[in-house]
């Protein structure tokens, strides 16, 4: 006789509760047994490898993560010895942050040796920095010995979270900005002053919460941030910061990063986080209190409404228009993740399409037409494109190189058999990303040496752009929002491996930064160099390296996965791009001899950091490159 059915269908489910019940057991078993044994030799609390596969979890690995994002030894284990063990054997994994702290502490040191410091406030200011980085090298020793516990923050997984870079990359660009404008936008420097002495303190903010978080006691982070609050508070009121910027940009920053790093789980590395938090507390703080000037809300000091270029002015309004749309219409952005059904998705896509456009235009773009002296913002688009042939003819190469960049999106996606060609046998393979590297190469490089302030405008247009279709493609709102989802997903890496893809904005930020940095320097002869820090960096040294690595690459630099030929490739490509770029652009003369070795020494800096960063080098590599060009051509 045979079984019946029923029979069959609950003795095999049985059958798989029992065989899962029993591989969680084993895997239980395993984690518990690796863990004593860590905690009875003293060592990094790892799992091993075989249990990390099968628990499928990144919670375990974030569970202490120490400067460098590795496991943390337990307190107390292997006393001293052990300690300057695991010590040395970390030695490699500091170069990152002995990079970002000798470049902070040189920026600052040619600042108040070189310069002429009027301003009673930028000595304080450049002097964060130096405490700044001083305390970093403090707490990176003390995190591999008490690792902060970070498993609740979700942390997207990589060599290491770069903490040293997150709390000195952005306020090491602001002092070399500060250098440049003591000497050529004096009218600048107190404002600058002022903004450094900020991004310093919620450096320090990071610094204190990751410290407290790593103190071994039982602990009450909410009781720890406001602490870290309160110290830098008192900290800067004695520095006689003004309360007006500080008090804005630090509850931003608090609210910010936090709240990044809960709701899109893998997207951010701390390093990422920081910095994007930094960025945007800047950006919503100056943009906010030019709009309550504006509308003679407050009265603010002479040194805060000095004039902005319009294409920093573009950046501000539009990316806060952006935010500020997310803030107010939130219901209906809630309405629409919940959506169960087209006709719900369809109506609240719709809604908030809408309500946006009309929150845009009858506020953003009047505040941006004001401080534009009366000038609409899109009427001064369309006369800059077409009353100058030059910015005509780059408008209609640029539609060309992205007509291109769209085909070779659509190709990865398609099953259309005249795209065969176009079609990468790997999804988010290296050839690939290159190839939109190769492609903003095309659009900057020519555009920086016939108009930069075309393109400097262009840029800040652009990231509105991907801003805003970053947010359609995130919630796939209608019309075409799932297709937009479904053309990107093949394009990314293990970089966007969360909910996120910023690869193309940190891309475009990397290679735009300097150009809307640059109305405060007034870049001149050899200086102009600086102009093209992401187009050196990331167009052709972090391409040639991933290149050469992959074809001919042998010798690997110490715990890492670069290799040494990569970064000789590098550096060499980029110098004889330097000899191009001032062969080619007329406002730009031959260097000296002391002028090439500043960028020989900044181009092999900068290959040392790409080799070593675990962080996204589209963002990292040309700020990094940028601060040693601004301070010492």
């Amino acid at each position: 006789s045979t079984t019946p059915p029923l029979q069959t269908a609950r003795r095999d489910r049985d059958t798989r509760g029992k065989l899962r019940f029993s591989s969680r057991s084993r895997l239980t078993a395993r984690l518990m047994s690796s863990r004593k044994k860590s905690k009875g030799k003293g060592g990094s609390g790892g799992v091993p490898d075989e249990a990390k596969t099968e628990a499928g979890s990144s919670q375990v690995e974030n569970d202490v993560v120490g400067e460098n994002g590795e496991g943390g030894g337990e307190v107390g284990g292997g006393g001293l010895k052990g300690f300057v063990k695991k010590m040395e054997g970390k030695t490699h994994r500091m170069v990152e942050m002995r990079l970002a702290v000798v470049a902070a502490c040189g920026v600052a040191f040619r600042v108040l040796f070189y310069d002429n410091l009027e301003n009673e406030g930028t000595p304080w200011s450049v002097f964060s920095l130096v405490a700044v980085a001083v305390l970093v090298v403090i707490l990176s020793t003390w995190l591999d010995y008490f690792p902060s516990r970070l498993s609740h923050l979700r942390l997207r997984q990589t060599d290491g979270q770069g903490i040293a870079l997150g709390c000195l990359l952005i306020p090491t660009v602001l002092c070399s900005t500060l250098h440049c404008s003591l000497h050529t936008a004096p009218h600048h420097s107190e404002l600058l002053s002022a903004y450094l002495l900020v991004v310093c303190a919620l450096s320090l903010l990071s610094l204190s919460s990751s410290l407290l978080h790593s103190i071994p006691s039982p602990n009450n982070i909410t009781a720890y941030n406001f602490l870290a609050i309160g110290t830098t508070f008192a900290l800067y009121y004695w520095l006689n910061v003004p309360y007006w910027l500080l008090g804005p940009c630090v509850a931003v920053y608090s609210c910010l990063v936090p709240w990044l790093l809960a709701s899109f789980p893998g997207s951010f590395t701390l390093c990422e986080a920081m910095m994007v938090g930094q960025g945007l507390s800047l950006l919503t703080t100056d943009t906010a209190l030019q709009i309550l000037a504006i509308n003679d809300v407050v009265r603010l000091p002479e040194m805060f409404l000095v004039h902005r270029h319009q294409s920093l002015l573009f950046v501000e309004f539009l990316v806060f228009g952006v935010l500020m749309c997310c803030v107010l219409l939130s219901p209906a952005l809630y309405k629409l993740a919940q959506a169960k059904n087209y006709m719900d998705h369809k109506f609240w896509s719709g809604t908030f399409i809408l309500l946006s456009l009309g929150v845009g235009v009858l506020t953003v773009l009047r505040w941006l037409q004001t401080q534009l002296n009366d000038t609409h913002p899109i009427a001064l688009v369309v006369v800059e494109t077409f009353t100058r042939p030059v910015h005509l003819v780059l408008m209609l190469f640029w539609l060309m190189v992205t007509g291109a960049a769209l085909v070779l999106v659509a190709a990865q996606s398609s099953e259309r058999t005249w795209l065969t060609p176009l079609r990468f046998s790997q999804p988010g393979s290296l050839w690939m990303r290159k190839s939109f590297h190769l492609l903003a190469v095309l659009v900057f490089l020519p555009s920086l040496a016939l108009s930069s302030v075309y393109l400097s405008l262009s840029s800040s247009i652009s990231l509105f752009l991907f801003s805003a279709l970053e947010l359609f493609r995130y919630f796939k709102m209608w019309p075409g929002g799932g297709a937009l989802h479904s053309s990107l997903l093949p394009l990314t890496d293990t970089r966007d491996a969360g909910s996120l893809i910023l690869s193309h904005i940190y891309l475009l930020l990397g290679l735009s930064l300097p150009l809307w940095i640059s109305p405060l320097s007034h870049h001149h002869n050899v200086g102009k160099l600086s102009l093209y820090s992401g187009v050196l960096s990331v167009g052709v040294g972090d391409s040639m390296a991933a290149v050469a690595g992959t074809l001919m690459g042998k010798t690997l630099w110490p715990g890492t996965k670069k290799t040494v030929e990569g970064s000789a490739m590098s550096v060499l490509t980029q110098l004889v791009a330097v000899l191009a770029i001032v062969m080619m652009d007329p406002y730009i003369s031959m260097p000296t001899l002391r002028e090439w070795g500043v960028v020989s020494a900044s181009v092999v800096a900068t290959a040392i950091m790409e080799a070593y960063t675990g962080q996204v080098d589209n963002l990292i590599i040309p700020l990094f490159q940028l601060a040693f060009f601004l301070s010492f051509l």
